[in-house]
């Protein structure tokens, strides 16, 4: 444990106390014996702990959004080292940047102020009340997935496929493709009782 979360393998850094907390607290230590020795999350902890001070959301956010990251974030909240935020809405606001940022800068200018002020303001409001889901964020991520597609539709250099695409958008499905799957801990293997589970 101490090998794992700490920078020279024998010194614990304070900071991360609570984490190794959680995962000693464990009724049966064997699960988690051998979710520090073979578990890839259990590899990317180790690398993050080296800087404590810089370990929170958006370092996670900046990494591949795999069953590693997700176990990883889930471990850190419930030891207290991150706090607690809403995953859906957080997944689309990483989503709505990332896909920003691969637009033309024409489309981006126009597609931006709409997921801002009209999508993710919606999503905020849901979120503050408790309402917004997986499936939610599914939705409002489709469309602004569907506003870039119709840019794209009306774009000159496009005039040859519209008569395609307009099959496509009267069937009611715009192409493009799907928001990110739902992240799982279902298949993260045994967890200690105080934690959500070893990945």
């Amino acid at each position: 444990m101490t090998r794992l979360l700490s920078r020279d393998g024998s010194t614990l850094d304070a900071s991360l106390r609570p984490l190794a907390d959680v995962l000693s607290d464990a009724p049966n230590p064997y699960p988690v014996l051998a979710w520090l020795r073979r578990s890839p999350a259990a590899r990317l902890l180790g690398q993050l702990v080296t800087a404590p001070a810089e370990l929170d959301h958006a370092a996670l956010d900046a990494l591949p959004q795999g069953h590693a990251t997700t176990y990883v974030r889930s471990l850190l909240t419930t030891a207290g080292l991150l706090p607690p935020r809403d995953e859906n809405l957080a997944l689309l606001i990483n989503w709505r940047a990332r896909t920003l940022a691969k637009l033309p800068r024409h489309q981006a200018t126009l597609i931006r102020p709409f997921a801002e002020w009209h999508i993710i303001r919606d999503a905020r409001r849901r979120s503050a009340r408790g309402r917004y889901t997986y499936t939610a964020h599914k939705g409002d991520c489709a469309n602004i997935r569907a506003a870039i597609d119709f840019l794209t539709w009306l774009a000159p250099s496009n005039t040859r496929s519209r008569a395609s695409h307009r099959k496509t958008w009267t069937s009611g499905q715009p192409p493009g493709p799907p928001c990110e799957p739902a992240p799982s801990l279902s298949s993260a293997g045994p967890a200690p009782a105080t934690s959500p589970g070893p990945a």
